[in-house]
């Protein structure tokens, strides 16, 4: 009898156990049938749009791909999923008015192709081209020479090829002919390299951009690789993928002429390392991957002196998560301008007390998140710019304790998610020109009412870029600014009531950007906007006709892309 109940038991708990694995075969089947259709709702619009255009591509539709890339509003273009092209569709891309276009997939491209893209030239600004375009190949893993010349004459700010692991010397020295923009130098960034030989950092030293060069898979270097890289005269070189240099490399790497060098991969350095180094004559030294230093190495550090040029010395130590009195105090001693210490999430009394002894134009302490107004009094001791940007939390106490330590003329809360009443008449009595709160997820109207009495001045700005959406009442109470300038870019859309509020501000700059299409109704409204200009740089392609007919009725400047104004012109 009881081995039959045993048996019954076993048999119930099999029974059980299969029918738990069908159900979870039979939920998860379903789930993944279910899952491309939660996605698809998740696209953005950004998304929705790359799609049409790789399948314009793939289906080599001509006109639809036209058609496609002026209505195209975005500043990337991501095109990750296209590994082949043509010449005729290169030269169509070439055309949209974005920032960028990213390939990852694509193994490579002819000449035909690669000269239609060097014809890239981004959105017209009045100078024919976006400064700072740029082309990513990352997808390439080899290139030839003649591509290599060819896209060398590209005129944008940035070429990236950061897919190839390896180039011969005589790619090399093609690619160092890339001159790009010459307002704004240019980027060659070739991060998949792992390893060079002496002959390819001799040609790449060449390299006639002068803005930076991008060498930040490079795990070591040899002393003679460094002396070649150090005479590269460009802006920036950045080799944030060496974990450890020795003496020779850091003396040879500090001959660098350049403005600024980058060293953030490094994880740990020597006193002798960091003495090597701090003869850098650049700008910036940047060494952000140290995690913690000894008072030793920070002693070291603070003798870099910087440019002597440009009389300029910044000390970036942004890695680093705490740091001890002993090392504060050396820190302190630096003599440079800037002292970047962002990494720091806090810091206690006896280090602020040693901090404050840097008399430097401006100590960056942007990570840190919650302060006690005594911390916060004993920093603001030090004689220049206290920059403590990244507060999750101010009250009128921490509020007053940064008006009067001010000595410039902004006030950025660029992580405050929220703000009380209190805190904000405070506020409201600050004597500067800007105040940025760009994290704020919402706000009441007697919140702003308070905020905007501070902008009486002409020349005052209120940026508030973090708000997704406001209530007709909070844009009713914003419209009472009276200060230069309001920014307001977070918002992806707004009603006809909200667009009426915003209109009857009374100050010369309304910035909209983050809007990407208005309705006939939002049109009218913000067309009445009395300020002289009006931002909508977001907006897409104007299809309908009457929204473009009602935006050339605004009496200022509306600042928005080419394409948009392109078809606003046609009904002035």
């Amino acid at each position: 009898m009881k081995i039959k109940n045993l048996l019954i038991i076993i048999l119930t708990i099999v029974i059980f156990i299969t029918g738990f694995l069908i159900y979870d075969k039979t939920r998860k089947v379903k789930d993944i049938e279910q899952q491309p259709e939660t996605q698809i709702k998740e696209l953005s619009q950004q998304d929705i749009a790359i799609i049409e255009i790789e399948e314009a591509i793939k289906n080599n539709n001509i006109p639809k791909l036209e058609e496609l890339i002026s209505q195209y509003g975005w500043d990337k273009l991501y095109l990750n999923n296209i590994t082949s092209i043509t010449p005729e569709v290169a030269g169509i891309l070439a055309k949209q008015e974005g920032k960028g276009v990213y390939f990852n997939s694509l193994p490579s491209i002819d000449k035909q192709t690669a000269e239609a893209f060097t014809s890239f030239k981004g959105r017209d600004a009045g100078m024919g081209y976006v400064l700072g375009t740029e082309l990513y190949f990352d997808g390439f893993r080899s290139i030839d020479i003649e591509i290599a010349e060819e896209l060398a004459k590209f005129n944008g700010g940035l070429l990236s090829f950061n897919g190839l692991t390896s180039i011969t010397p005589d790619v090399a020295m093609a690619l160092a002919k890339y001159e790009g923009n010459y307002l704004t130098g240019s980027t060659l960034s070739l991060n998949g390299l792992v390893s060079i030989d002496i002959d390819i950092a001799m040609a790449l030293k060449k390299f006639r951009g002068w803005g930076s060069l991008q060498l930040n898979g490079l795990a070591s270097i040899t002393p003679e690789v460094a002396r070649e890289l150090a005479q590269y005269e460009g802006d920036c070189l950045f080799l944030n993928g060496l974990p450890s240099i020795t003496p020779e490399v850091a003396r040879e790497l500090a001959q660098y002429e350049g403005d600024r060098l980058f060293l953030n991969g490094l994880t740990s350095i020597t006193p002798e390392v960091a003495k090597a180094l701090s003869v850098f004559q650049g700008s910036r030294l940047s060494l952000d991957g140290l995690a913690s230093i000894t008072p030793e190495v920070a002693k070291a550090l603070s003798v870099f002196q910087g440019s002597r040029l440009y009389l300029r010395s910044e000390l970036s130590l942004n890695g680093l998560t705490s740091i001890t009195p002993e090392v504060a105090r050396e820190l302190a001693q630096y003599e440079g301008d800037h002292l970047f210490l962002n990494g720091l999430p806090s810091i206690t009394l006896e280090v602020a007390r040693e901090l404050a002894q840097y008399e430097g134009d401006r100590l960056h302490l942007n990570g840190i998140i919650l302060i006690e107004p005594k911390i916060l009094r004993e920093l603001t001791k030090q004689r220049g710019k206290i920059e403590i940007d990244g507060l999750t939390f101010i009250n009128p106490e921490i509020v007053q304790i940064l008006m009067d330590s001010a000595n410039s003329s902004g006030l950025w809360f660029d992580k405050l998610i929220s703000i009380d009443l209190e805190t904000a008449k405070v506020l409201a009595t600050w004597w500067g020109r800007h105040i940025g709160m760009n994290s704020l997820l919402s706000i009441t109207p007697e919140v702003v009412r308070e905020l905007v009495s501070w902008g009486g001045k002409s020349d005052n700005s209120l940026s508030i870029d973090g708000l997704t959406s406001i209530t007709p009442e909070v844009a009713k109470a914003l419209s009472a600014f009276q200060g230069w300038q309001l920014s307001l870019d977070g918002l992806a859309s707004i009603t006809p009531e909200v667009a009426k509020a915003l209109s009857a501000f009374q100050c010369s700059r309304l910035g909209l950007n983050g809007l990407t299409s208005i309705t006939p109704e939002v049109a009218k409204e913000l067309s009445k906007f009395r300020g002289q200009f009006i931002e909508m740089e977001g907006l897409h392609f104007i299809d309908l006709e009457e929204v473009a007919q009602i935006l050339a009725g605004y009496h200022g400047d509306l600042e928005a892309r080419s394409s948009v104004l392109q078809e606003i012109e046609k009904y002035k």
